[in-house]
Order: C-alpha cells, then sequence, then structure tokens
C-alpha cells in the first residue's frame, strides 16, 4: 500500500489547518501593538484592530447611504406603523408613571447619581434663570410689555373719567396720560434691568424645580390631565 497516497493530503491538510487558523489569529489578535526589547513587533496589532477606524467608517458609509438614508428615515419616521408604536409605548410609560409612588427627584436616581444629578439641576436652573432675564430684557418683550401698559393706562383713564380731577385733566389736555404712561414704562423698565430682578428670577426657578421634583410621579400624571393626549400628538 502506498502510504504516500494518505499522508501527502493529511499532510497538506494539517499544514492548510494551521496556517489558516494562524491567518485568522492575526486578523483580530493582538488588540494593541506588541514590542519586543523596544522594538515593535510586525503584525502587531492584528489587521481589523490596526484598521477599526477606517473600517467602522466605511461600513457607517455604506449602511448611511445604502441601508439608512435619508428617504428611508423619513418614510419609516412617517409611518402609521411607526406612530402606533411611538403611541403604545407613551400610553404605557404614562400608565406606569401613574401608579408609580416615587418621586420624579426619586426617578432620577434611578439613571444616575445623586452627586451629578444635583450638578445637573443647579446647571439647569441657571441656565433657566439666566434665559428669562435674557428673554424679559429682549427688545421684543420689552416693546410688547411698553404697549401692554400704554393700552391698561388709557383703559384705566377711561374707566376713572367718571372721577371729577380726571375730567379736568382731560378737559385742559394736560398730557397727564402720556406722562403716566412714559412714568410706568420707565420705573418697570428700571425694574426689569436690576441685578436684583435676576436673583428673584433664579429664586422661582428654584422654588418651582423643587415643587416639581417632590411631586410624586402619579401626582404629576394626575396634574397634567388633558395636557397628555396633546404632548402625544407632537
Amino acid at each position: 500500500m502506498d502510504y504516500a497516497l494518505i499522508t501527502a493530503p493529511l499532510v497538506g491538510a494539517m499544514i492548510g489547518y494551521i496556517t489558516n487558523d494562524i491567518a485568522i489569529k492575526m486578523l483580530f489578535r493582538p488588540l494593541e501593538p506588541k514590542y519586543l526589547f523596544g522594538i515593535k513587533i510586525p503584525f502587531t496589532p492584528g489587521i481589523i484592530p490596526r484598521e477599526k477606524r477606517r473600517l467602522a467608517r466605511s461600513v457607517g458609509v455604506a449602511i448611511g447611504e445604502n441601508l439608512l438614508n435619508d428617504d428611508v428615515l423619513i418614510r419609516t419616521l412617517s409611518s402609521p406603523e411607526f406612530h402606533e408604536v411611538v403611541e403604545e409605548w407613551f400610553d404605557k410609560k404614562v400608565e406606569q408613571l401613574a401608579k408609580n409612588e416615587e418621586t420624579i427627584f426619586e426617578i432620577i436616581l434611578h439613571v444616575s447619581d445623586e452627586a451629578q444629578v444635583r450638578e445637573f439641576i443647579d446647571q439647569l436652573q441657571y441656565d433657566a434663570a439666566d434665559l428669562l432675564f435674557k428673554k424679559i430684557n429682549s427688545d421684543e418683550f420689552v416693546n410688547k410689555m411698553t404697549s401692554y401698559i400704554s393700552e391698561e393706562v388709557d383703559r384705566i383713564i377711561k374707566k376713572q373719567m367718571a372721577n371729577r380731577f380726571f375730567r379736568f385733566a382731560a378737559r385742559f389736555d394736560m398730557g397727564i396720560t402720556n406722562a403716566l404712561k412714559d412714568f410706568i414704562i420707565r420705573k418697570v423698565k428700571e425694574m426689569l434691568l436690576s441685578p436684583n430682578t435676576r436673583q428673584v428670577l433664579g429664586s422661582l426657578v428654584q422654588d418651582e424645580t423643587k415643587k416639581l421634583l417632590d411631586l410624586r410621579a402619579g401626582e404629576l400624571v394626575e396634574q397634567m390631565g388633558d395636557r397628555i393626549p396633546r404632548i402625544k400628538k407632537w
């Protein structure tokens, strides 16, 4: 019997298995470059770890351009099926919150530690007060406020025309209406620009935030009432 007919294929198979095994391992291992006496060993790290950034970018581009492009995402997010899934999820979460006896603050603590939560809340309160202060000092708000004050003064003056003094002032055109408007508007503007206003806003934001965080989840759902369906339609 010619054993060469058997041994040759076996040896070839073993060599092929070993080389393939080494080649596959070299694709993924090692994860980091290896050094011997300060000299980098060739083929370390493996091909895939070495090229992972380029591969990830290429895969991301391929998926974005061919599988999850803008058209696909828009169709998916606009589909009735997706809306139905979102509404079911929303209803389930609202139902869970309605039965939850924990406070809003306690629920938030489930996703982060207390120190980080308090730091986030402090920053959020500061930003909210700062935004409000800038808003009430914006030209748009000041113009609306001025218009409102002017209309209110006119309304009050008209209502007070039954008073003898107001009738006398109006008869002789003493300009009392415009003077009163200017005085009130000037004082309101001074108040809005005052540093104390920023402090007052900060205190108001802190008080309202504390009230919200101390609310039980079920109480919050109850207070929101009819607004929940409108939120769901967003």
